[in-house]
């Protein structure tokens, strides 16, 4: 146990375990990818239903972080500039090749 203080998500994980004490979870899932990508998932008494709503707030947080980031963007479309028949602004709007 040792070498779990030395990983850089210890301090995170610690403070995530404690909030779970007070909290008294009946369900827990936990997500990790490692460095080639792969995905891993734990459940613990978790349902289907439990899963799903977990993935919906995943979901959330993706799509708020997604608004958060393009809000200059989405501003300028709301702003009443004209759009195409695409749905696209009329300008150039300069976007991230990598994702």
């Amino acid at each position: 146990m040792a070498e779990f203080e030395t990983k850089p998500y210890a301090p995170w994980l610690e403070s995530t375990f404690r909030e779970m004490v007070d909290i008294d979870p009946v369900s827990i899932a936990m997500e990790m990818v490692d460095a080639n990508g792969q995905l891993y998932t734990c459940y613990w008494n978790t349902s289907r239903d439990d899963r799903t709503q977990m993935i919906s707030a995943m979901q959330d947080d993706d799509l708020l972080d997604l608004i958060r980031n393009n809000k200059d963007v989405i501003n300028e479309i709301l702003s009443g500039e004209e759009v195409d028949e695409d749905g696209l602004c009329e300008t150039d709007i300069e976007t991230d090749s990598e994702g």
